[in-house]
């Protein structure tokens, strides 16, 4: 788990000065190690966080014959890889970087486990390329005029060389309407991402910039077809146990150089999750379980201790202060560089910055609602879902003295989507895992990232990815996530009865009132609304705010307030 940044100037007649990449631009990303390369008219910088051979032998950039090599990953059980590609070295990066350089070496580590975005140059042909996982777990952006491209793990690694900051409102107003922004988009004008488990080359002497595909076909494909199918060396049959596949996930996850911390909201997943660890053989690596107490609303943090003690799991609970809501709001959304898709990003930060105090590692739960229906809504389907949802409703839209909703629909370009994500479940969970899955695991690498901790989520792993796609669907969405309940019941004793679920959830809607009153809070509304306001020409009267439409406006609002400031980048 790692960051980097490549700066590439467009040759010119006249010469320039080499690119310096400052030190402590993505420092967060990784302390342990940092070094930069420059290369005629092209600068390289990558940040090490050290997880997997602490050696300095996995330091980077990596400088092989006309090859420059970054990575951000890990590359799980890389010796049995390595094995499988007649590999032989010490640690994940150099065993990647030497696949890679196979034929089809992408094709063969997408199939690996792991997660990863890479950066490779080949000094002969003046050529760039790089990817990402499957699933998208670690980032790729890039920013590409006339005379410049930057490639980053962070947007921060890019804006620190543009002149001035652009913020570019369609993704505001696509915001400000679903609580989230698709195609790749960010919020700066020209900043974007490439797909999960795409590749791009970047022909430095033609300038010419192209991905292996495109968001519209991200959005189009099977992915049990495409990314996971059911290989002939992972094939789903009734013998499989997953229990047994999800022991073997959370063992790999645990096994690394450094100790490991577990996220334990006192839920099923993470009850599961940390029972499993427990019982495995390389439980000596678990450090503690961390918990994310609150003063209001729904707490799960007497829960969790009652499971970390019947599980002989050391346990620290942090509280939430709500008093301190909006101080907390301004940094995480800083360190997302946007408004918060979720609420519990600050719950993630507050949790991950425990963690980072004694250590790098920390495992979640995340994945197992997304692929075994474990939402609400599939409680008795009638074509509701996350996937391409519109957070704000009909009524919300009565806050403006004309009609602003149908604008953004039309801009944003995903009603086709909508319609076949809510025609069945199947249909409904697998454009979950392309929109509200992949906004989770953006949080998570953006909240762990900023306190230099990795985030590694067993249910995550390729097979039981590959089972939740290709098994029998009706068989699991009859079943759903009872199966994670009955390992955990057989691991822990006298199994407490979970309530509501929670998951850190912030406790935003029962702040608003005081959070709308508050100087802070009004300037955000005003801030927000006026810039809408300024895109649309349409007025506005906010005397009848809820909360659903407060989260939107005050996230927008600190958007603005931070990155307008020009000097966010020093």
């Amino acid at each position: 788990m790692c960051g980097f940044i490549c700066v590439v100037k467009k040759n010119s007649p006249k010469k320039k000065k080499k690119t310096i990449i400052n030190k402590k631009l993505l420092e967060h990303r990784g302390p342990d190690f940092s070094k930069e390369i420059n290369y005629k008219n092209i600068s390289f910088r990558h940040w090490r966080l050290s997880i997997i051979d602490l050696t300095e032998y996995s330091n980077q950039p990596i400088v092989d014959g006309d090859n420059i090599f970054l990575y951000n990953g890990e590359l799980y059980d890389y010796k049995e890889v390595g094995n499988k590609y007649k590999v032989k070295e010490n640690g994940d990066t150099h065993t990647f970087f030497s696949i890679l350089r196979q034929e089809n070496g992408l094709e063969k580590l997408q199939k690996q486990q792991g997660f990863f975005s890479f950066l490779i140059y080949n000094k002969k042909i003046n050529l760039l390329k790089g990817g990402r996982d499957r699933f998208g777990k670690k980032p790729l952006y890039y920013f590409i005029n006339r005379k410049l491209a930057i490639f980053s793990s962070e947007e921060k690694g890019i804006l620190s060389f543009l002149k001035s900051i652009s913020i570019d409102f369609n993704s505001i107003m696509e915001y400000f309407l679903y609580k989230t922004t698709f195609y790749g988009k960010t919020f700066f004008k020209n900043i974007l991402e490439i797909p999960p488990g795409s590749s791009f080359k970047f022909d430095i002497k033609t300038w010419d910039f192209q991905t292996s595909i495109n968001w519209s076909d991200y959005y189009s494909q099977d992915l049990s077809k495409t990314f996971f199918p059911n290989r002939f060396d992972n094939t789903i049959s009734e013998d499989n146990n997953i229990e047994d596949m999800l022991t073997e996930a959370v063992n790999r996850r645990i096994k690394c150089d450094v100790p490991v911390q577990i996220a334990l909201s006192g839920g099923i997943d993470s009850t599961t999750i940390s029972a499993l660890a427990k019982a495995s053989e390389f439980n000596y690596n678990i450090l503690r379980s961390i918990t994310l107490g609150f003063d209001i609303g729904i707490d799960e943090s007497k829960i969790a201790l009652e499971i970390s003690s019947k599980l002989n799991l050391a346990n620290q609970i942090i509280t939430f202060n709500s008093n301190e809501f909006l101080n907390l709001l301004e940094i995480t959304i800083k360190k997302m560089e946007s408004p918060l898709d979720h609420p519990h990003a600050i719950g993630y930060y507050i949790l991950t910055k425990e963690a980072g105090k004694k250590g790098k590692v920390l495992i979640t739960g995340e994945g197992a609602d997304e692929l075994f229906y474990g939402y609400n809504h599939y409680n008795n389907f009638r074509g509701r879902s996350f996937a391409f949802r519109e957070y704000l409703q009909k009524e919300d839209e009565n806050i403006f003295k004309g009609k602003v909703f149908n604008s953004i629909r039309d801009h944003a370009m995903i009603g086709r989507y909508r319609k076949h994500a809510i025609k069945s479940y199947q249909n409904s969970r697998n454009f979950e895992l392309k929109t509200h899955l992949i906004s989770l695991l953006k949080r998570n690498d953006k909240m762990s990232m900023a306190n230099s901790v990795e985030i590694r989520a067993p249910f995550l792993d390729q097979k039981i990815i590959s089972y939740a796609l290709n098994f029998d669907q009706n068989r699991i969405i009859k079943s759903r996530k009872s199966f994670i309940k009955d390992i955990a019941k057989n691991l822990v004793p006298n199994l407490p009865e979970f309530g509501k679920k929670n998951g850190f959830r912030v406790p935003f809607d029962e702040n608003f009132n005081d959070i709308k009153k508050s100087d802070r809070g009004k300037h955000y509304i005003k801030l927000a609304l006026d810039q809408i306001k300024n895109i649309t020409g349409v007025g506005y009267d906010n005397c009848n705010l809820n909360p659903r439409v407060g989260w939107s406006l005050v996230n927008i609002g600190c958007f603005l307030n931070i990155f307008q400031e020009s000097d966010y980048c020093n």
